[in-house]
């Protein structure tokens, strides 16, 4: 078994500023397995069938130990074992798989026998060729290399890993389409293979270069810690978590609100600090430091993850309800994302089963990749994704889910109609949650399907995030109203994909009063005046009256340049939003919230609620627009 050394890069990553930029390797990631999901016309799942798949199978053939990194291209992949093994599976037209031939296809891992007798600590791919770093920082490469792209010189594919000779002290890699990428320890970037989309950024304007060229201005931007390719535009982070993007343009990929490619450095600044970044054929996604994700570019099939498929969006939108991501990946039309608690998420196009949510529906928002859970890397290919993960693929799960309510809180009386709502948690994912409703005064229980009381009734009701380790439900109950005050319990049960419930019990006690008030409560702005214009934050504040009592408002605020709505947190889709009063059950009290987002300038509306405690709101509509400037 060959020692895995940490080169010098890694430990000056592990202490640059703090940042959870990903290093060569994850080095301080459990080994895992390999599930992969999506088009396997050329073998790239790796489960030894040609059988596409729409939901994730485990990667047949690494022998060698854990997996440690992962990465691909088109129609090929390339992992790293714990014990140093590269491995290779899928689509060998050009060489790509390293294995001494050219042609045919690999449906289960080979080993990259060339590589024993060095050190790798990091693996990439393009579209069809391969990379492999090792601690001594050389670079090994090969594959396609008809646009100069292994760097060695010519145009001559190469079946075997070649060393570039031209490069030495190399930290990180990356390759694109037709192009490769990497940073010298120096934190110096260099380019070489196609450059119709200057993709090299070294300030000319031939089409390709065969041997490294120096990117214009690099030193302006390093040291680098993290290079992504997409197909023809490339993403640097620095140490400080500066995002610098360049290369092609056609969909607005380089998020400068324009489709030109762009020959120099450019950096992106986003409000914060980047830790990750990938690109597809067109569009864009980063992971920031405070856990969210943004995305730019083309649109089409919904691989922004904005719950919309507008064509495209040139500038950095927020994908909404993400706020714990740690890594992000890209195919050509879809998008990934993994969170802190290990779930992988994707969206985007999904005529393939790309997505793994056992559907071929594209999504325009995220949904979550069935039976992963651990999920320390995401990376997608042309209709396929791989991903890294300890535990998947339907693996042997015994271990009970768990869950809890949220409210009402316990023994609360509300009205009509009643939201119940809970979080729910499993090892490997969460699959649905069933709970009973009994009414304590007549011994009878819920039945939603007919709206109607009875015996016994335990029924289904959807997560958010099915086959997530971590999501939330609600449940609208609703009867028909008693007479008087009412006492209810509802009991949870949450269950697993592998059919494994809680076992404890999950009770809630709550009783409904039903009043007879229809009177609609009155809401009134007091600032900012209509048309006002100042910096953020902005405080919104107004007056909510009621002739019995007053329980809450709710805003509606949308952005009048991108037409998004405001969910107290990020942009996305219309979201009415809950604020609560200053003197909740009086018949007369202020409110107010501070809009301060992370976008910035803008013109915004917002339509004020006030929401009495029998139900009813305000009837008519109670507008403000303002600017922040």
């Amino acid at each position: 078994m060959k020692e895995r050394k940490l080169g010098r890069w890694l430990v000056v990553l592990a202490t640059l500023v703090g940042l959870a930029v990903a290093t060569p390797a994850l080095a301080d990631e459990p080994p895992g397995e390999v599930y992969t999901t999506g088009w396997n016309h050329r073998g790239q799942l790796g489960n030894g069938t040609n059988i596409d798949e729409t939901e994730s199978v485990q990667v047949l053939g690494l022998d060698g130990g854990g997996v440690v990194d992962l990465a691909g291209g088109r129609w090929h992949s390339i992992a790293l074992a714990d014990d140093g093994t590269v491995y290779t599976w899928g689509r060998n037209e050009f060489g790509q798989l390293g294995i001494g031939s050219t042609g045919g296809q690999r449906t289960t891992a080979v080993e990259v026998a060339a590589l024993d007798n060095v050190t790798v600590v990091d693996v990439a791919a393009g579209h069809y060729h391969s990379l492999a770093l090792t601690d001594d920082g050389d670079l090994y490469i090969w594959g396609r290399n008809d646009t100069g792209q292994l760097g060695l010189g010519d145009l001559s594919p190469r079946g075997t890993p070649t060393v570039v000779s031209a490069l030495s002290n190399v930290a990180v890699i990356s390759g694109g389409r037709n192009h490769s990428a990497v940073a010298l320890d120096d934190g110096s970037v260099w380019t070489f293979g196609d450059n119709t989309q200057l993709q090299l950024a070294d300030g000319s304007s031939v089409n390709m270069a065969t041997t490294p060229v120096e990117v214009s201005d690099s030193t302006g931007i390093e040291p680098i810690v993290a290079l992504k390719a997409g197909r023809d535009h490339t993403l640097a982070v620095s140490d400080d978590g500066s995002l610098w993007i360049w290369g092609g343009n056609i969909g607005g990929q380089i998020g400068n609100g324009t489709d030109v490619s762009q020959g120099v450095p450019q950096e992106r600044v986003l409000g914060g600090p980047v830790i990750d970044a990938a690109g597809g054929a067109f569009h864009t996604i980063v992971a920031m430091a405070d856990g969210t994700v943004q995305t730019w570019g083309r649109n089409a099939f919904g691989q922004l993850g904005i719950g919309t498929t507008v064509f495209g969006a040139p500038t950095p939108q927020t994908v909404p309800a993400v706020s714990t991501a740690t890594s992000v990946g890209s195919g050509r039309d879809h998008s990934l994302i993994t969170l802190a608690d290990g779930t992988a998420l994707a969206f985007g196009r999904n005529d393939k089963g790309q997505l793994g949510d056992g559907t071929t529906a594209n999504r325009n928002s995220p949904v979550v990749i069935l039976g992963i859970g651990d999920a320390t890397v995401v990376e997608g290919g042309r209709g396929h994704t791989r991903i890294l993960s300890t535990i998947g693929g339907g693996a042997p799960d015994t271990t009970a889910p768990t869950g809890e309510w949220l409210s009402p809180i316990n023994n609360q009386s509300v009205g009509l109609p009643v939201t119940l709502t809970g979080s729910a948690e499993d090892n490997i994912g969460v699959d649905h949650v069933e709970m009973i409703i009994r009414d304590l005064s007549t011994g009878n229980f819920w039945n939603p399907s007919s709206g109607t009381w009875g015996g016994y009734n335990r029924f289904s009701v959807p997560v958010d995030f099915p086959g997530s380790a971590t999501t939330e439900f609600s449940f609208v109950f609703d009867p028909p109203p008693p007479s008087g005050l009412t006492n209810y319990r509802a009991r949870l049960w949450v269950e697993d994909a592998a059919g494994n419930e809680n076992t404890d019990t999950l009770n809630r006690n709550f009783s409904v009063s039903t009043s007879s008030d229809t009177t609609p409560p009155t809401a009134a702005w007091t600032s900012p005046a209509n048309g006002a214009s100042g910096p953020a934050p902005i405080l919104l504040e107004g007056i909510a009256e009621d002739n019995v009592a007053v329980d809450h408002v709710e805003l509606v605020i949308r952005d009048l340049n991108t037409q998004l709505y405001w969910d107290g947190a990020a942009w996305g889709t219309f979201t009415r939003f809950e604020v609560p009063v200053a003197d909740p059950g009086s018949q007369a009290t202020t409110f107010s919230y501070s809009f301060d987002p992370p976008t910035g300038s803008g013109t915004f509306r917002v339509r004020v609620w006030a929401v009495d405690e029998a139900g009813n709101d305000t009837a008519t509509t109670v507008n403000r627009k303002f600017s922040i400037n």
